[in-house]
């Protein structure tokens, strides 16, 4: 098994043998506020090798009973590298998670809450390390990811690790997670 960091999971539909980015979301605000931090339209890297990681993509969602009646989950696809892409900024989830909630009430919060978000004495080491701790939750914007990189790449089914491969990706696990 390939020990990977970095996680990203897209639905089925949006997967191209490409390079990904993503576009701004002017009706989020925790994602227009970061954007104007950062400079760029963030996608979202889930840091971290346990399965409290991943789950931070929402892979996992596509594995939970549905009630009746209820849409079910878009087939996931799971991106994982074991390096960090050359361009991105890491940032604490938890905080960045308060920061958001306080948004709407407060378009511009205190430089102590940013600096909560950024750690931004913290070098790539700091980081890494914080994201093996297990209440916490690193992760790593950046502005395009190349998904044709990946280390590892899992889907919940055969049909889609066969579509997968005929797009040319490589590394194709199948691979169930477990729902909380």
């Amino acid at each position: 098994m390939v020990w990977v960091v970095i996680h990203h999971a897209l639905p089925l539909e949006e997967v191209s043998y490409d390079i990904i980015e993503r576009e701004r979301c002017e009706d989020d605000p925790g994602h227009e506020w970061l954007s104007g931090k950062v400079r760029f339209s963030p996608l979202y890297l889930a840091v971290g090798d346990t399965e409290l990681n991943v789950s931070m993509t929402g892979y996992h969602t596509q594995f939970e009973r549905k009630k009746p009646n209820v849409i079910d989950a878009s087939n996931m696809v799971l991106f994982s590298f074991r390096e960090q892409p050359r361009a991105g900024v890491f940032i604490d989830d938890n905080h960045y998670i308060g920061l958001v909630m306080g948004l709407d009430g407060n378009p511009q919060p205190t430089s102590y809450k940013e600096e909560m978000v950024f750690h931004p004495s913290w070098n790539k080491t700091d980081w890494l390390r914080s994201a093996t701790k297990p209440k916490e939750s690193v992760i790593l914007v950046v502005p395009e990811l190349d998904v044709r990189t990946a280390d590892l790449v899992t889907v919940r089914n055969k049909p889609t690790q066969q579509e997968l491969e005929r797009m040319g990706f490589q590394n194709v696990q199948v691979r169930r997670m477990a729902t909380r």
